[in-house]
């Protein structure tokens, strides 16, 4: 079936089954809200079980099956779909066929919802614009997230990264019934669709339980995916923000120059551990701990724009000695003072948690959509293969192509 794929990971440590399905459309502020309410209007009914009610003994007829709307934003896709959770048919009787029943219910959520004169009913649609306008201003309540999010959207302002996922509040409220309901229409014919699943059975028992779903599917002109990753920054940017707070959140955002597609890219991962990412970081033992400067200090890579991000609570008082000090980490990162320790460390940190994600249905869907979002067809196995095969060097390397882009600071009022 022309644009949609499939992952199958086969096996039979789990009692219970995972199946998602997702949309992938290009991340666009334009777009944003529409996209992200979608799923939640979609999964208050189908045509053959028009609504929660219905739906929901549908669920309990399956033995406590769930599915779950969901909105994802890797690099600058934009993913929207629904995460299935079921029984395996091993601890059902015979001849229950939870897996095609399950995705039966799934793809119907998908391609029949519930309508009501041609369009989306009115009602199901006003309530989830109410929930996904409360979900988005609910962000600012937590600051550490907020300040995270904020350096995003301002060092990527002109960029499609720099989109929320979820939209906008007055994006939210011009949406009607009909508009929503043409959308739809266009992006099942306009999007890839990336399908996954974890469980006991094979790839055909898989394949062919959804194939008779998707067979009314009308495919058209997909939408291209892409994410631009830029070489490195430009001049420095500054961004100061006043809120009624009493600790201050210092965020930094670098290019690193490479995204997840590299072959550099398990060096990179090994880097940010090294920098920020883990508790034996030098961000942690130093400017945590040995300095005091921070209550918390941590990197993170944004794997597939190739962006890079240092969050930090500290006092007012101490922003330039703590902007210094995490600047002065980064250099001794450059400068290959780096202690073999350290790299151990840090591969053993990665290595440790590929295994453990292979103990959760969920982390592994998360693993594999995102393999699959990229175009990669290697496992977590591989990966903590190429982590474990990293160089000194190559560390050394990745930390010197790393630019400072935008600096962003949240203080309090009068601060």
């Amino acid at each position: 079936m022309p644009g949609v794929f499939l992952t199958s990971v086969q096996t039979d440590k789990f009692k219970t089954s995972a199946l998602s399905v997702s949309l992938v459309r290009p991340l666009r502020r334009e777009t944003a809200s529409l996209n992200a309410l979608l799923p939640a209007v979609l999964r208050m009914g189908t045509e053959r079980y028009p609504d929660m009610e219905s739906y929901s003994d549908r669920l309990n007829e399956l033995y406590g099956a769930r599915i779950e709307p969901y909105v994802r934003k890797k690099g600058e896709a934009h993913l929207i779909g629904f995460v299935c959770d079921f029984a395996d048919d091993r601890f059902a009787p015979l001849g229950t066929d939870i897996l095609e029943n399950t995705a039966s219910l799934c793809i119907d959520t998908i391609l029949r919802p519930a309508l009501k004169d041609g369009a989306f009913k009115s009602e199901y649609v006003e309530g989830e614009k109410r929930n996904l306008s409360d979900r988005i201003e609910a962000q600012i309540n937590d600051k550490r997230t907020y300040a995270s999010r904020r350096i995003i959207e301002l060092m990527c302002d002109g960029e499609n990264f720099g989109a929320d996922p979820l939209g906008s509040v007055s994006d939210v409220q011009g949406i009607t019934p009909e508009g929503l309901f043409s959308h739809w229409k266009d992006i099942l014919r306009t999007s890839f669709i990336q399908i996954f699943y974890c469980g006991a059975f094979g790839f055909d028992r898989v394949k062919n339980a959804l194939l008779s779903g998707l067979s009314g599917l009308e495919r058209g002109r997909f939408e291209p995916i892409s994410t631009e990753v830029m070489e490195k920054a430009g001049e420095v940017r500054g961004f100061d923000e006043e809120l009624d707070i009493t600790q201050g959140k210092l965020s930094l955002g670098f290019r690193t120059g490479g995204s997840v597609m590299d072959e550099s890219y398990p060096a990179y991962a090994v880097f940010n551990t090294i920098f920020g990412a883990s508790t034996t970081s030098k961000l942690f033992l130093n400017v945590r701990e040995r300095l005091s400067l921070c209550y918390y200090a941590s990197s993170i890579i944004e794997k597939f724009k190739g962006v890079m991000v240092v969050s930090s609570g500290i006092e007012f008082e101490n922003y330039q000695k703590a902007l210094d000090e995490i600047l002065s980490q980064l250099e001794d990162c450059r400068n290959g003072a780096i202690e073999p320790w350290e790299i151990d460390s840090a591969k053993s940190y990665l290595i440790s948690g590929l295994k453990s994600s292979m103990d959760s249905v969920y982390q592994m869907e998360e693993f594999y959509l995102g393999q699959s979002s990229a175009g990669l067809d290697y496992g977590p196995e591989e990966l903590a293969r190429r982590i474990s095969s990293v160089t000194r060097e190559q560390i050394i390397e990745c930390a010197g192509r790393v630019t400072l882009d935008s600096i962003y600071f949240l203080k309090g009022k009068g601060a």
